[in-house]
């Protein structure tokens, strides 16, 4: 077997879009939106500041936010696998959760679900325009805070 691994440095601000058919795709620290798909394989992303929108039949999907622009939708969707999101803090809009054959959880401040649905799970953060829709067929679904790293101060 044939392994091509391509490594990327994007300047802050550029937008990423990445395809593949079989493979993983990683980014890390991006600092602008990114699009990810693929058919077979995972997506791991992390943004500094940016949305990420990423896509696979048949992998799972983990996505970090530190921090979103003005403006921009969150979609990750998955066939077979599980999807796992970090958003920051603050961020309003709406939250749709699903998964059919699955669980959901959702770790972040005011995401109280609007009915008992175990495979949906819609919760409107704060008044806003964003929308975040994370949904997988069979697979969990969670969702958590972004909290930002402490400063560590090292002592003589």
């Amino acid at each position: 077997p044939i392994t091509v691994r391509y490594t990327l440095h994007v300047p802050a601000g550029v937008a990423l879009d990445v395809e593949t058919v079989n493979g993983r795709i990683a980014a890390q620290d991006v600092g602008g939106n990114v699009k990810a798909a693929t058919v077979n394989g995972d997506v791991v992303v992390s943004t500094t500041v940016g949305t990420v929108n990423a896509e696979t039949v048949n992998g799972s999907i983990i996505a970090s936010m530190a921090s979103l622009p003005d403006s921009g939708n969150v979609h990750l969707e998955t066939v077979n696998g599980s999807i796992t999101s970090v958003l920051p803090e603050g961020m309003g809009g709406t939250l749709d959760l699903e998964t059919t054959n699955g669980t959901i959880t959702a770790n972040y401040p005011n995401a109280a679900p609007d009915s008992a649905d175990k495979h949906h799970f819609h919760a409107v953060l704060s008044p806003g325009p964003r929308r975040v829709h994370l949904e997988t067929v069979n697979g969990a679904v969670n969702v958590t805070q972004y909290v930002k790293p402490t400063s560590v101060t090292l002592l003589h």
